[in-house]
């Protein structure tokens, strides 16, 4: 008897685990392992294509978006940094906002500081404009709750409140 009610346990427990993962989890990954590619690459037409589209327009527009990205890699090359490798978090719950799917995915970043290892923690913003199909990213160290909802009116603050648990 004790063996069927651990079974059956067993069996709700990974059900219930299986049910509650994000359905996009694999193609949010590949993305954002593509993201970090292009960093470690320094390919800004890769990083650009990877960037939400009204951050681009916020910043304005694509050229004045490269220069700011070129200036990052100028001062990590000029302090440097490097870029060694990334792992990713299980992504967060599917938020639909507006037109576009959200959710949250954390990130830590292995780096080099002077040669010296270093790791960043940081949460990326995922957001798909395709059903799912692909995703950009927004990484929420550079961007506050405020600023978030400039950048996206759509944007569920349901997302932010939970990373503050």
């Amino acid at each position: 008897m004790r063996t069927l009610l651990a079974f059956c346990l067993s069996f709700l427990f990974l059900a219930s685990s299986l049910y509650s993962q994000n359905e996009y989890s694999k193609v949010i990954h590949e993305f954002a392992e593509i993201n970090v590619e292009a960093m470690k690459e320094n390919d800004l037409d890769k990083r650009l294509a990877l960037i939400h589209p009204n951050l681009i327009a916020m910043g304005g527009g694509i050229e004045s978006y490269r220069s700011i990205l070129e200036t990052e890699q100028e001062l990590m090359y000029q302090h440097k940094i490097k870029i060694v490798r990334a792992e990713f978090g299980a992504p967060g719950d599917i938020v639909k906002a507006g037109p576009e799917l959200h959710c949250i995915i954390p990130q830590k970043l292995f780096i080099e500081f002077d040669g010296q290892p270093a790791e960043e923690s940081t949460n990326l913003l995922a957001a798909s404009l395709d059903d799912g199909e692909t995703w950009k990213f927004v990484d929420l160290n550079k961007h506050d709750a405020s600023s978030i909802k400039v950048f996206f009116p759509y944007y569920s603050a349901a997302l932010m409140s939970a990373l503050d648990k």
